[in-house]
């Protein structure tokens, strides 16, 4: 298993409700192996589509890719938002009928989206890489798997 995965694993399973007590870049780490996960599996249609935890609001989720560097995918994000509007508490069918009305839209972010993945990927391992080399100094306290805190030690 990669770094990225690892620390994704680490603080959306003991933290998944708690996000904001996560310190940045962690937050964002997990807010963005999330959202990728999701687009990767269904694109923006399927992101939207879902609830997001904490009450976080879907536009909220571009802070996390400008942190790690990713701007142009924050805009993505911030393009479908604004087309569809805030989802929360919409149920499902009202959901699907406002994507469907920017479906050729929609269709064309995750078209770009996908040709983003390596690059976020890229910025993700970097941002790890940097936010481990702390990690065992600021959270001494963070229980998670030995192989974690290894790695943490070795980057």
């Amino acid at each position: 298993m990669d770094t990225v995965s690892l620390v994704f694993k680490c603080f959306e399973k003991k933290y998944r409700s708690e996000l904001n007590i996560i310190p940045e870049p962690g937050r964002s780490i997990v807010v963005v192996v999330s959202v990728k996960g999701v687009i990767d599996n269904g694109g923006f249609h399927y992101f939207m589509e879902r609830d997001l935890p904490e009450k976080t609001r879907h536009a909220e989720t571009a802070e996390s890719f400008r942190i790690i560097g990713q701007g142009e995918v924050a805009l993505m994000i911030e393009t479908a938002c604004e087309l569809v509007g805030d989802v929360r508490g919409l149920n499902y069918e009202q959901r699907k009928e406002r994507l469907e009305r920017y479906s050729e839209i929609i269709q064309k972010l995750d078209s770009d989206f996908y040709r983003w993945s390596d690059r976020i990927d890229a910025a993700l391992e970097l941002m790890v890489r940097n936010f481990c080399s702390v990690m065992a100094t600021t959270m001494p306290n963070l229980r998670c798997n030995g192989r974690l805190v290894d790695r943490f030690r070795a980057l």
